[in-house]
C-alpha cells in the first residue's frame, strides 16, 4: 500500500482581524471535486492556527506527478482557499527480484542494453571483478553501472569518478637547484642516468650553520617537478655573518602567530624575507622589524631571511 505523510500548517483568518476555529478539513487529488465534497480529514477544534499530521494512501493513483490540495472550513461555515503541494507517486516492489543483467560505461550513456555486458548469476545480489583495459585520455572520468531485474526493469545506475593520469617515461634533461633563498639559481645538464650524482656544489659564503638545499627538475616534455628541499649544516671559523647569525634569536619557533627577532648586537635591519619549501616569498619587508606576523600563512616549514648591514642569515622557520 502507497501512502504519504502530510504535515498540515493552516492559518485561517477572516472577518479582518478575528480569528475563526477551523471546524473541517478535506483534501483532494489533481481535480476539485467542488466544496465539501473532498476526502475529509479530522481536524481539533482550535483557535485558528492547526497543525496536524495525516496518511493519506495513494494506491489508487496512476504513478507520477500528481497535485495534492487541502482547505479548510471555519466555525462561520467559509472555506479557505486551498493549499497544494506536489507529490511523485511510484510503484514499490514488496518482493525481491533476481538481477539477470548488468553493463556498464564511462562517460556517455549508449542506452539502455547497449552498453558493455558485466557476466553476473541470476541472483539478488553479487561481487564481481572488472579486468578494463581501454584507453582514456588524461583527466577525469566517469564509470556508470547499472543492472536488470527478471523483470526486465533497469535500475538507476551508480556513478563512479576516477582519473587517469599518463604515466608514460620521459627523460630528464635538466636539474635547478638553489641554497635558501632563489637570489640565484645554479643549472645541471641531466644525463638521464639513474642515480646521477652533482658535483662541486658552491657552499663559499655561506654562514657558519644550518642551511637548505632546493632543487628540481625538468623532463623531456618541458615539465618542471615540484621542489624536494634537504636540509645541512655548514661548519668552521666563524665570520661577520656567523656572528650575526648566533647573535640572533628567532623565538617562539615554532609558532602560530607573532615570531618574536632580537639581537645581542647593535643591528640594523635592512630586510625581512620569508620564503617556502618551494622558495616561492610568502612574506617581505623593508622595515627594521623586531615582530612578525605569521598568522596567515599555512602550517608548515618556512625559511627566514635576515639582511643587515652586517651581513644576511637565514633560519628554518616552523608554523603551526
Amino acid at each position: 500500500m502507497k501512502h504519504i505523510i502530510l504535515i498540515l500548517l493552516v492559518t485561517f483568518l477572516c472577518n479582518g482581524i478575528y480569528p475563526q476555529s477551523v471546524t473541517n478539513l478535506e483534501y483532494f487529488f489533481d481535480i476539485d471535486p467542488g466544496l465539501g465534497n473532498g476526502t475529509a480529514l479530522d481536524a481539533n477544534v482550535n483557535t485558528g492556527a492547526l497543525t496536524q499530521t495525516y496518511n493519506i494512501a495513494t494506491e489508487n493513483l496512476d504513478n507520477g506527478l500528481h497535485n495534492l490540495f487541502v482547505r479548510a472550513f471555519n466555525e462561520n461555515e467559509t472555506w479557505s482557499h486551498y493549499d497544494r503541494k506536489l507529490v511523485y507517486v511510484t510503484k514499490i516492489q514488496n518482493t525481491t527480484q533476481n538481477i539477470i543483467q548488468a553493463e556498464y560505461y564511462f562517460d556517455i550513456d549508449p542506452g539502455f542494453g547497449n552498453a558493455t555486458v558485466i557476466n553476473v548469476p541470476s541472483q539478488d545480489a553479487f561481487t564481481t571483478t572488472l579486468d578494463i583495459s581501454q584507453e582514456f585520455e588524461e583527466g577525469i572520468h566517469k564509470l556508470f553501472v547499472r543492472v536488470k531485474s527478471q523483470d526486465d526493469i533497469w535500475s538507476h545506475y551508480d556513478q563512479k569518478l576516477f582519473y587517469v593520469l599518463d604515466n608514460s617515461e620521459t627523460s630528464l634533461i635538466e636539474y635547478e637547484y638553489f641554497i635558501d633563498t632563489d637570489d640565484e639559481i645554479f643549472s645541471v645538464t641531466a644525463t638521464n642516468q639513474s642515480g646521477q650524482v652533482i658535483n662541486n656544489i658552491d657552499t663559499f659564503g655561506l654562514t657558519q650553520g644550518t642551511h637548505y638545499f632546493f632543487i628540481r627538475a625538468k623532463n623531456s616534455d618541458g615539465t618542471w617537478s615540484i621542489y624536494d628541499m634537504e636540509e645541512f649544516e655548514v661548519g668552521g671559523f666563524l665570520s661577520i655573518p656567523e656572528n650575526v647569525y648566533n647573535s640572533i634569536s628567532v623565538y617562539p619557533n615554532p609558532t602560530q602567530d607573532i615570531v618574536n627577532i632580537s639581537s645581542a648586537l647593535d643591528l640594523n635591519i635592512t630586510k625581512i624575507s620569508i620564503f617556502d619549501t618551494r622558495g616561492k616569498t610568502v612574506f617581505e619587508s623593508s622595515k627594521n622589524m623586531t615582530k612578525i606576523n605569521v598568522s596567515t600563512l599555512s602550517s608548515g616549514v618556512y625559511i627566514l631571511k635576515l639582511h643587515s648591514d652586517l651581513g644576511s642569515v637565514s633560519y628554518k622557520l616552523l608554523k603551526k
